[in-house]
């Protein structure tokens, strides 16, 4: 009836953590010991959570803008070349976890990249997607998409541990004239790490 009954919240933790002087790692490793321990503290939502929804996505039509940028993502984490070169505007504005603001093609393959090194054998998907077509504006995605899988690269989360991580991701997009132009990819870091050290001690 018109009203919010679920929400997915993705916050740059990341970013937040960072600005009053700890680091991500040390922020979950925090978290963890104030609510009791590994044995008692909050599980991060992953994989097995249970979730009851009456959630259903309307139908969209075969051809849409998000539709598109859920492709131009699972393609990029499949590690298809050219995609980013044929999908991204040469100078796409990454506004990326961290708090961090990138520019160019280079700077989303390293993000993208970076995520997928650490868990090399993860899986990808497209939980849901939505998008703006009005005439006389840029067309616009939002994707909310997951990661899936054991933690054995080494990369922006240490070295390899084997833990299994569940990474909630959103991302927005707004197209232009030479392809996607600026960019939001968001995932919270503080939560991957809580995952692993829940599993490594």
């Amino acid at each position: 009836n018109n009203q919010v009954y679920d929400e997915w919240l993705v916050r740059d933790q990341g970013a937040i953590v960072r600005q009053i002087g700890i680091e991500p790692k040390q922020f979950a490793y925090n978290l963890i010991m104030e609510e009791g321990g590994i044995d008692n503290a909050e599980k991060p939502f992953n994989n097995n959570t249970p979730i009851k929804s009456i959630y259903t996505p309307p139908k969209l039509p075969e051809s849409n803008t998000g539709k598109n940028y859920g492709n131009i993502l699972k393609r990029i984490m499949n590690g298809e070349k050219n995609v980013v070169e044929e999908n991204y505007d040469r100078a796409i504005q990454q506004f990326q976890s961290g708090g961090l603001i990138k520019y160019g093609r280079e700077e989303v393959l390293s993000f993208w990249s970076n995520l997928k090194s650490c868990f090399p054998d993860s899986r990808f998907n497209i939980e849901h997607i939505s998008f703006t077509e009005n005439n006389n504006e840029p067309k616009k995605a939002a994707i909310r998409w997951s990661l899936f899988g054991k933690h054995n690269g080494s990369g922006i989360f240490g070295s390899p541990s084997g833990a299994d991580v569940y990474v909630m991701g959103i991302n927005h997009a707004e197209f232009g004239l030479r392809g996607i132009k600026n960019e939001w990819a968001l995932y919270d870091e503080t939560m991957i790490w809580k995952q692993i050290l829940m599993q490594t001690g």
